[in-house]
């Protein structure tokens, strides 16, 4: 019964941990060295037990990952930040509009930042075309 006890009392401390609207507990993500976003190993990290579950089945297969390019076509900035828009992919889009699960926050001359489920990824606007890697 004490085990069980301790455990009950923790859960409300872990639960106020991360608070997702302040954004103060959200992992940022930069591309590597060959300009991938690797959005599926950052959602996996986040995905085991703060407190160990014996009932949690330990071993599954590795998932399918696939691989997002970004083709960042323009980027187009006025003098009011909430009007910018880029071409992604051949399509426009603007602050708040959502790209592959993931919401456009902020669109700048040098990058643009995409969130969601606690991440938020900060995409250079290059020459180099960028890759989301996501899981299915």
């Amino acid at each position: 019964m004490r085990g069980i006890c301790l455990v009950l009392c923790l859960l409300p401390l872990a639960a106020q941990a991360g608070d997702p609207a302040s954004g103060a507990g959200a992992t940022v993500i930069l591309p590597d060295a060959d300009g991938v976003l690797d959005v599926a190993a950052a959602q996996q990290a986040r995905a085991f037990d703060a407190i160990p579950n014996p009932f949690r089945i330990r071993y599954r297969p590795a998932p399918a990952i696939r691989e997002v390019p970004l083709v960042i076509s323009s980027v187009l900035i006025p003098d009011r930040p909430e009007d910018a828009s880029a071409v992604i992919n051949g399509q426009l889009y603007s602050p708040g509009d959502r790209i592959e699960g993931l919401e456009l926050v902020r669109i700048g001359a040098d990058s643009l930042e995409l969130r969601g489920d606690e991440m938020v990824l900060r995409v250079p606007v290059q020459d180099r075309v960028p890759k989301l890697r996501l899981s299915p």
